[in-house]
């Protein structure tokens, strides 16, 4: 049996990521092959030099891990060595694409079953331009929400004494924003459960409340302060652009 080097988790000998921190397998496999073959393995690639394809295997691997242990998985990478760019680019944006092509897919799929049915908003747009401008609006305000609320948490760590060091903050929000992601495939539904992907906050603020101590490290009499502002910094933000994307930008099928 494998062991994943970053977590010591049991893995397949065939596995490309770890089912539990989720970090990638396959730079390792290869280094150890290539150290058995008595060659030098050549040096390790950046997050900027990732292959599209393992670049979003790998962010949905780290969200399906961090979904399953949220303590564990924030434990193994609270010192990871990312920015608020790498967080935003390579995990929030690739993550984002779920509610763009549920969206996408979902309207189109309303339309093709209900023909006679206009898909319109209050700016009068056609069914098509409609069904993009909802999918587009949805992964652009997401990652905006995101960007947001590691800039609030950021903001608002000091007065709580609490370290705001680094890229933490906007992992933590990028957590927060993981099952909702994750849960929002439910939009693919034509006209009927989308907004069930609600259902993604309340895990999100789990994860909130288990991720934070350990990322932000707040001193124990102010921990349970920030961790309320916390949450309804998140809660807010979650509604305001939720509201925006389903209530302003587009109506639903009428």
């Amino acid at each position: 049996m494998a062991y994943c080097p970053y977590c010591n988790s049991e893995v397949g000998s065939e596995a490309a990521f770890c089912p539990k921190c989720g970090r990638s397998l396959q730079a390792t496999q290869q280094s150890t092959s290539q150290e058995a073959a008595g060659r030098t393995p050549p040096p390790s690639v950046s997050a900027g030099g990732h292959g599209a394809r393992e670049l979003v295997l790998g962010a949905i691997y780290s969200a399906l891990a961090l979904v399953r242990s949220p303590t564990g998985y924030v434990t193994a990478h609270k010192d990871d060595p990312a920015s608020a760019g790498d967080i935003i680019t390579h995990y929030v944006a690739v993550l984002a694409a779920i509610p763009f092509f549920a969206i996408l897919i979902g309207y189109s799929l309303y339309a093709s079953i209900n023909p006679g049915v206009n898909i319109t908003n209050v700016y009068g747009y056609s069914t098509t331009e409609f069904i993009v401008v909802a999918a587009v609006s949805s992964y652009i305000l997401f990652v905006v929400a995101v960007c947001i609320l590691g800039v609030a948490l950021r903001s608002l760590a000091p007065r709580f004494s609490t370290s705001a060091e680094g890229a933490k903050p906007f992992k933590v929000a990028a957590y927060v924003y993981t099952p909702v992601f994750l849960v929002s495939i439910l939009d693919i539904i034509p006209a009927g459960l989308a907004y069930l992907s609600v259902l993604g906050l309340p895990y999100g603020l789990y994860i909130l409340y288990k991720g934070l101590p350990v990322l932000m490290a707040s001193p124990k009499e102010r921990a349970r302060s920030y961790l309320i502002v916390a949450v309804v910094a998140a809660v807010i933000a979650y509604v305001l652009f939720n509201e925006i994307i389903y209530g302003y930008v587009t109506t639903g099928p009428v």
